[in-house]
Protein backbone atom coordinates (compact mmCIF):
# COMPACT_ATOMS: atom_id res chain seq x y z
CA UNK A 1 0.00 0.00 0.00
CA UNK A 2 2.72 2.40 -1.08
CA UNK A 3 0.56 4.94 -2.92
CA UNK A 4 0.91 6.67 -6.26
CA UNK A 5 3.53 7.98 -8.66
CA UNK A 6 2.70 11.67 -9.19
CA UNK A 7 6.27 12.83 -8.51
CA UNK A 8 7.26 11.30 -11.85
CA UNK A 9 5.77 14.52 -13.30
CA UNK A 10 6.89 18.13 -12.90
CA UNK A 11 3.40 19.19 -11.79
CA UNK A 12 1.40 16.98 -9.45
CA UNK A 13 -1.20 17.03 -6.70
CA UNK A 14 0.64 14.16 -5.00
CA UNK A 15 2.84 14.47 -1.88
CA UNK A 16 6.66 14.34 -2.19
CA UNK A 17 6.75 10.66 -1.20
CA UNK A 18 4.66 9.53 -4.22
CA UNK A 19 7.66 8.43 -6.30
CA UNK A 20 6.29 5.16 -7.68
CA UNK A 21 8.26 3.12 -5.12
CA UNK A 22 5.83 0.19 -4.83
CA UNK A 23 5.46 -0.21 -8.59
CA UNK A 24 9.23 -0.12 -9.13
CA UNK A 25 9.88 -2.58 -6.28
CA UNK A 26 7.28 -5.02 -7.60
CA UNK A 27 8.63 -4.69 -11.15
CA UNK A 28 12.20 -5.36 -10.02
CA UNK A 29 10.93 -8.48 -8.27
CA UNK A 30 9.22 -9.71 -11.46
CA UNK A 31 5.57 -8.86 -10.76
CA UNK A 32 3.25 -8.05 -13.66
CA UNK A 33 2.47 -4.33 -14.13
CA UNK A 34 -0.63 -3.17 -16.04
CA UNK A 35 -2.16 -0.09 -17.76
CA UNK A 36 0.66 2.32 -16.89
CA UNK A 37 -0.10 4.65 -19.82
CA UNK A 38 -3.34 5.81 -18.17
CA UNK A 39 -2.51 8.80 -15.96
CA UNK A 40 -5.25 11.18 -14.88
CA UNK A 41 -4.44 14.89 -14.73
CA UNK A 42 -6.56 17.14 -12.54
CA UNK A 43 -7.46 20.24 -14.57
CA UNK A 44 -7.44 22.87 -11.83
CA UNK A 45 -4.49 23.05 -9.47
CA UNK A 46 -3.45 26.43 -8.06
CA UNK A 47 -0.46 27.73 -10.02
CA UNK A 48 1.84 28.62 -7.16
CA UNK A 49 4.99 30.60 -7.75
CA UNK A 50 8.49 29.10 -7.67
CA UNK A 51 9.13 27.29 -4.40
CA UNK A 52 5.58 27.80 -3.10
CA UNK A 53 3.08 25.12 -2.15
CA UNK A 54 0.25 24.38 -4.55
CA UNK A 55 -3.20 22.95 -3.82
CA UNK A 56 -6.03 21.26 -5.68
CA UNK A 57 -9.20 23.19 -6.53
CA UNK A 58 -12.11 20.76 -6.58
CA UNK A 59 -14.58 20.31 -9.46
CA UNK A 60 -17.17 21.41 -6.91
CA UNK A 61 -16.04 25.01 -7.48
CA UNK A 62 -16.88 24.69 -11.18
CA UNK A 63 -20.08 22.93 -10.15
CA UNK A 64 -21.03 26.12 -8.31
CA UNK A 65 -20.62 28.13 -11.49
CA UNK A 66 -16.93 28.98 -11.70
CA UNK A 67 -15.69 29.48 -15.27
CA UNK A 68 -12.23 29.18 -16.80
CA UNK A 69 -10.71 32.15 -18.63
CA UNK A 70 -7.63 32.34 -20.84
CA UNK A 71 -4.87 34.96 -20.82
CA UNK A 72 -7.20 37.37 -22.65
CA UNK A 73 -9.92 36.94 -20.05
CA UNK A 74 -12.12 34.97 -22.45
CA UNK A 75 -14.17 31.97 -21.42
CA UNK A 76 -13.15 29.09 -23.71
CA UNK A 77 -14.34 25.67 -22.55
CA UNK A 78 -17.72 25.88 -24.26
CA UNK A 79 -15.84 25.57 -27.57
CA UNK A 80 -14.23 22.26 -26.47
CA UNK A 81 -17.13 20.36 -24.90
CA UNK A 82 -20.93 20.79 -24.68
CA UNK A 83 -20.75 20.63 -20.88
CA UNK A 84 -18.06 23.34 -20.84
CA UNK A 85 -16.42 23.54 -17.37
CA UNK A 86 -18.31 20.42 -16.27
CA UNK A 87 -16.80 18.25 -19.01
CA UNK A 88 -14.63 15.20 -18.24
CA UNK A 89 -11.31 15.84 -16.54
CA UNK A 90 -9.20 14.76 -19.51
CA UNK A 91 -11.09 17.07 -21.90
CA UNK A 92 -10.87 20.05 -19.54
CA UNK A 93 -7.15 19.44 -18.89
CA UNK A 94 -6.36 19.27 -22.62
CA UNK A 95 -8.38 22.43 -23.28
CA UNK A 96 -6.48 24.32 -20.59
CA UNK A 97 -3.13 23.14 -21.95
CA UNK A 98 -4.17 24.14 -25.47
CA UNK A 99 -5.06 27.66 -24.33
CA UNK A 100 -1.80 27.98 -22.40
CA UNK A 101 0.14 27.02 -25.55
CA UNK A 102 -1.90 29.26 -27.86
CA UNK A 103 -1.40 32.35 -25.71
CA UNK A 104 2.05 31.42 -24.35
CA UNK A 105 0.65 31.71 -20.87
CA UNK A 106 1.90 29.83 -17.75
CA UNK A 107 -1.70 29.27 -16.59
CA UNK A 108 -5.38 30.02 -17.12
CA UNK A 109 -7.71 31.53 -14.51
CA UNK A 110 -10.65 30.21 -12.53
CA UNK A 111 -13.34 32.86 -11.98
CA UNK A 112 -16.07 32.51 -9.35
CA UNK A 113 -16.31 36.21 -8.49
CA UNK A 114 -20.06 36.19 -9.17
CA UNK A 115 -20.45 34.57 -5.70
CA UNK A 116 -20.17 36.73 -2.58
CA UNK A 117 -17.44 36.36 0.03
CA UNK A 118 -19.61 34.91 2.82
CA UNK A 119 -21.07 32.23 0.54
CA UNK A 120 -17.63 31.13 -0.68
CA UNK A 121 -16.18 31.04 2.83
CA UNK A 122 -19.00 28.76 3.95
CA UNK A 123 -19.11 26.60 0.84
CA UNK A 124 -15.35 26.19 0.28
CA UNK A 125 -13.65 26.99 3.60
CA UNK A 126 -10.38 25.16 2.89
CA UNK A 127 -9.95 26.43 -0.67
CA UNK A 128 -10.92 29.95 0.40
CA UNK A 129 -8.38 29.86 3.23
CA UNK A 130 -5.56 28.46 1.07
CA UNK A 131 -6.22 31.05 -1.64
CA UNK A 132 -6.16 33.82 0.97
CA UNK A 133 -2.82 32.53 2.25
CA UNK A 134 -1.45 33.16 -1.26
CA UNK A 135 -3.02 36.63 -1.43
CA UNK A 136 -6.19 35.82 -3.41
CA UNK A 137 -9.79 36.58 -2.45
CA UNK A 138 -12.09 34.11 -4.24
CA UNK A 139 -14.92 36.64 -4.26
CA UNK A 140 -12.81 39.27 -6.06
CA UNK A 141 -9.85 37.60 -7.74
CA UNK A 142 -9.37 35.08 -10.52
CA UNK A 143 -7.24 32.15 -9.39
CA UNK A 144 -4.35 31.07 -11.66
CA UNK A 145 -4.67 27.33 -12.34
CA UNK A 146 -2.85 24.60 -14.31
CA UNK A 147 -3.43 20.87 -14.84
CA UNK A 148 -1.30 18.47 -12.77
CA UNK A 149 -0.74 14.71 -12.54
CA UNK A 150 -3.28 13.38 -10.08
CA UNK A 151 -3.98 9.63 -10.19
CA UNK A 152 -2.62 6.51 -11.86
CA UNK A 153 -5.18 4.02 -13.16
CA UNK A 154 -2.37 1.52 -13.78
CA UNK A 155 -0.06 -0.22 -11.35
CA UNK A 156 0.73 -3.68 -10.02
CA UNK A 157 -1.67 -6.13 -11.64
CA UNK A 158 -3.92 -7.61 -8.93
CA UNK A 159 -6.78 -10.05 -8.68
CA UNK A 160 -10.07 -9.56 -6.77
CA UNK A 161 -8.34 -10.26 -3.44
CA UNK A 162 -5.27 -8.09 -3.94
CA UNK A 163 -3.07 -10.99 -5.05
CA UNK A 164 -0.31 -10.25 -7.56
CA UNK A 165 1.51 -12.52 -10.01
CA UNK A 166 4.18 -13.15 -7.34
CA UNK A 167 3.49 -15.71 -4.63
CA UNK A 168 3.12 -13.98 -1.27
CA UNK A 169 2.90 -10.41 -2.61
CA UNK A 170 -0.36 -8.46 -2.25
CA UNK A 171 -1.13 -4.89 -3.28
CA UNK A 172 -3.96 -2.43 -2.68
CA UNK A 173 -4.66 1.27 -3.09
CA UNK A 174 -3.29 3.42 -5.90
CA UNK A 175 -0.22 1.20 -6.33
CA UNK A 176 -2.52 -1.60 -7.54
CA UNK A 177 -4.29 -2.02 -10.87
CA UNK A 178 -7.41 -3.99 -10.00
CA UNK A 179 -9.22 -2.99 -13.20
CA UNK A 180 -12.06 -1.03 -11.60
CA UNK A 181 -11.06 2.32 -13.09
CA UNK A 182 -10.77 1.45 -16.76
CA UNK A 183 -9.02 4.11 -18.82
CA UNK A 184 -10.30 7.14 -16.93
CA UNK A 185 -11.04 7.02 -13.22
CA UNK A 186 -14.18 8.48 -11.67
CA UNK A 187 -13.29 10.38 -8.51
CA UNK A 188 -14.94 8.22 -5.86
CA UNK A 189 -13.78 4.91 -7.34
CA UNK A 190 -10.57 5.20 -5.35
CA UNK A 191 -12.57 4.41 -2.21
CA UNK A 192 -12.93 0.89 -3.58
CA UNK A 193 -9.14 0.58 -3.93
CA UNK A 194 -8.50 1.84 -0.41
CA UNK A 195 -11.33 0.14 1.48
CA UNK A 196 -12.83 -2.84 -0.35
CA UNK A 197 -9.66 -4.29 -1.87
CA UNK A 198 -7.61 -3.56 1.25
CA UNK A 199 -10.09 -5.51 3.38
CA UNK A 200 -10.14 -8.37 0.88
CA UNK A 201 -6.34 -8.53 0.83
CA UNK A 202 -6.19 -8.67 4.63
CA UNK A 203 -8.69 -11.52 4.74
CA UNK A 204 -6.83 -13.43 2.03
CA UNK A 205 -3.50 -13.00 3.82
CA UNK A 206 -5.06 -14.22 7.08
CA UNK A 207 -6.43 -17.28 5.34
CA UNK A 208 -3.74 -18.15 2.84
CA UNK A 209 -0.80 -15.83 3.32
CA UNK A 210 1.49 -18.05 5.39
CA UNK A 211 0.93 -20.98 3.08
CA UNK A 212 1.85 -18.93 -0.01
CA UNK A 213 5.08 -17.41 1.30
CA UNK A 214 8.00 -19.65 0.40
CA UNK A 215 11.57 -19.69 1.61
CA UNK A 216 13.25 -16.32 1.12
CA UNK A 217 16.30 -16.39 -1.13
CA UNK A 218 18.94 -13.91 -0.04
CA UNK A 219 20.80 -12.40 -2.97
CA UNK A 220 24.53 -11.87 -2.99
CA UNK A 221 25.59 -8.38 -1.98
CA UNK A 222 25.31 -6.09 -5.00
CA UNK A 223 27.72 -3.31 -5.82
CA UNK A 224 26.92 0.10 -4.42
CA UNK A 225 25.99 2.92 -6.79
CA UNK A 226 26.33 6.19 -4.88
CA UNK A 227 24.50 9.06 -6.58
CA UNK A 228 25.46 12.57 -5.55
CA UNK A 229 22.76 14.94 -4.30
CA UNK A 230 23.55 17.30 -7.17
CA UNK A 231 23.20 14.54 -9.75
CA UNK A 232 19.99 13.23 -8.21
CA UNK A 233 18.34 16.66 -8.23
CA UNK A 234 19.50 17.42 -11.77
CA UNK A 235 18.26 14.13 -13.24
CA UNK A 236 14.99 14.19 -11.30
CA UNK A 237 14.18 17.72 -12.50
CA UNK A 238 15.12 16.90 -16.10
CA UNK A 239 13.07 13.71 -16.18
CA UNK A 240 9.99 15.15 -14.48
CA UNK A 241 9.87 18.03 -16.96
CA UNK A 242 10.34 15.65 -19.90
CA UNK A 243 7.57 13.38 -18.61
CA UNK A 244 5.11 16.26 -18.32
CA UNK A 245 6.00 17.46 -21.82
CA UNK A 246 6.21 14.13 -23.70
CA UNK A 247 4.15 11.62 -21.68
CA UNK A 248 1.71 13.96 -20.01
CA UNK A 249 -1.70 15.30 -21.01
CA UNK A 250 -0.92 15.20 -24.75
CA UNK A 251 1.41 12.67 -26.41
CA UNK A 252 2.72 11.71 -29.84
CA UNK A 253 5.21 9.26 -31.31
CA UNK A 254 8.03 11.76 -31.75
CA UNK A 255 7.87 13.00 -28.18
CA UNK A 256 7.61 9.49 -26.74
CA UNK A 257 10.61 8.26 -28.75
CA UNK A 258 12.62 11.27 -27.61
CA UNK A 259 11.61 10.51 -24.03
CA UNK A 260 12.68 6.88 -24.51
CA UNK A 261 16.15 8.04 -25.56
CA UNK A 262 16.42 10.17 -22.43
CA UNK A 263 15.36 7.24 -20.24
CA UNK A 264 17.94 4.98 -21.89
CA UNK A 265 20.65 7.53 -21.06
CA UNK A 266 19.81 6.98 -17.39
CA UNK A 267 20.60 3.24 -17.54
CA UNK A 268 23.88 3.59 -15.59
CA UNK A 269 21.91 5.06 -12.67
CA UNK A 270 19.93 1.80 -12.42
CA UNK A 271 23.01 -0.33 -11.84
CA UNK A 272 23.86 -1.39 -8.32
CA UNK A 273 22.34 -0.39 -5.00
CA UNK A 274 21.85 3.32 -4.15
CA UNK A 275 23.38 4.47 -0.92
CA UNK A 276 20.52 6.63 0.30
CA UNK A 277 16.80 7.33 0.05
CA UNK A 278 17.22 9.94 -2.67
CA UNK A 279 19.08 7.47 -4.86
CA UNK A 280 16.38 4.82 -4.39
CA UNK A 281 13.62 7.28 -5.20
CA UNK A 282 15.45 8.38 -8.34
CA UNK A 283 15.78 4.76 -9.51
CA UNK A 284 12.09 4.21 -8.80
CA UNK A 285 11.05 7.32 -10.72
CA UNK A 286 13.16 6.25 -13.72
CA UNK A 287 11.68 2.73 -13.74
CA UNK A 288 8.10 4.00 -13.33
CA UNK A 289 8.59 6.63 -16.04
CA UNK A 290 9.92 3.91 -18.35
CA UNK A 291 6.81 1.81 -17.86
CA UNK A 292 4.54 4.79 -18.60
CA UNK A 293 6.53 5.69 -21.72
CA UNK A 294 6.55 2.10 -23.00
CA UNK A 295 2.77 1.72 -22.67
CA UNK A 296 2.04 5.16 -24.13
CA UNK A 297 4.21 4.47 -27.18
CA UNK A 298 2.77 1.01 -27.78
CA UNK A 299 -0.89 2.06 -27.47
CA UNK A 300 -1.48 3.69 -30.86
CA UNK A 301 -4.89 5.19 -30.12
CA UNK A 302 -6.53 7.65 -27.74
CA UNK A 303 -8.59 6.20 -24.90
CA UNK A 304 -9.62 7.81 -21.61
CA UNK A 305 -6.72 9.63 -20.00
CA UNK A 306 -4.28 8.46 -22.70
CA UNK A 307 -4.41 10.96 -25.58
CA UNK A 308 -2.19 10.94 -28.67
CA UNK A 309 -2.42 13.69 -31.27
CA UNK A 310 -1.18 11.27 -33.97
CA UNK A 311 -3.91 8.74 -33.06
CA UNK A 312 -6.71 10.97 -31.72
CA UNK A 313 -9.54 8.40 -31.68
CA UNK A 314 -10.20 5.08 -29.89
CA UNK A 315 -9.37 1.95 -31.87
CA UNK A 316 -11.50 -1.17 -31.15
CA UNK A 317 -8.38 -3.29 -31.67
CA UNK A 318 -6.91 -1.65 -28.55
CA UNK A 319 -9.88 -2.39 -26.28
CA UNK A 320 -7.55 -4.46 -24.09
CA UNK A 321 -4.99 -4.14 -21.35
CA UNK A 322 -1.23 -3.85 -21.67
CA UNK A 323 0.53 -5.93 -19.04
CA UNK A 324 4.31 -5.98 -18.55
CA UNK A 325 6.80 -8.05 -16.59
CA UNK A 326 10.51 -7.49 -16.24
CA UNK A 327 12.64 -8.96 -18.99
CA UNK A 328 15.68 -10.14 -17.05
CA UNK A 329 17.76 -10.66 -20.19
CA UNK A 330 17.26 -7.27 -21.79
CA UNK A 331 17.19 -5.01 -18.76
CA UNK A 332 14.76 -3.19 -16.55
CA UNK A 333 13.41 -0.60 -19.01
CA UNK A 334 12.57 -3.13 -21.73
CA UNK A 335 9.15 -4.36 -20.63
CA UNK A 336 7.54 -7.26 -22.42
CA UNK A 337 4.49 -9.52 -22.53
CA UNK A 338 1.76 -7.21 -23.84
CA UNK A 339 -1.62 -8.95 -23.44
Amino acid sequence: ATGGLGQVYARTTNPPVATGDGIAMAYRAGAAIKDMEFIQFHPTVFAAGQGRDSFLISEAVRGEGAVLRNARGQRFLDTYHPMAELGPRDVVARAILDQMCRHKSPHVCLDITHRDRKYLQNRFPTIFSLAARHGYDLSRDWLPVVPAAHYSMGGICTGPKGQTSLTGLYACGEVACSGIHGANRLASNSLLEGLVFAARAVEEIKKDGKARIGKVKVKDEQSRNPISLWQERKVRKQLREAMFRDAGIIRDQGGLIKLGSLLNSYRPLLQGVPGNRGGWELQNIIITAGLIQTGALERTESRGAHFRTDFPHPDPAWARHLCYAKDRKEGILHASHAV
